[in-house]
């Protein structure tokens, strides 16, 4: 009877690790390494978007699950959290469209 459980148990402990667990990420300028405000992430397979209006929040998170980072001023950043569970993101800001232009001419 034993061994008709394991099987159970194993595709219980695989549906959990998909769910994953609660993690902390935090988002950073990529040069000052100051939080960004004003962030919104989208976790694969989720339906809304979480703010994190001091570049810090929360979300049940696995391994190789895709977040989508977005930030105003800046670059829309996708990142894959990494197998030990770690979540940090560095945006880099948006070049300002008059900056480029004037060194074009």
């Amino acid at each position: 009877m034993m061994i008709m459980l394991l099987p159970v148990m194993a595709i219980a402990q695989d549906k959990e690790a998909a769910k994953g667990k609660k993690t902390k990420c935090s988002v950073v300028d990529a040069v000052t390494k100051k939080p960004v405000k004003d962030v919104s992430a989208l976790v694969q397979g989720a339906d809304e978007k979480i703010a994190a209006p001091n570049g810090v929040f929360q979300a049940m998170l696995a391994p190789g699950m895709q977040v989508e980072i977005t930030a105003p001023g800046y670059e829309d950043l996708q990142i894959m959290i990494t197998p030990d569970g770690k979540c940090r993101a560095e945006l880099t800001a948006e070049e300002d469209e008059e900056e480029g232009d004037d060194k074009e001419e």
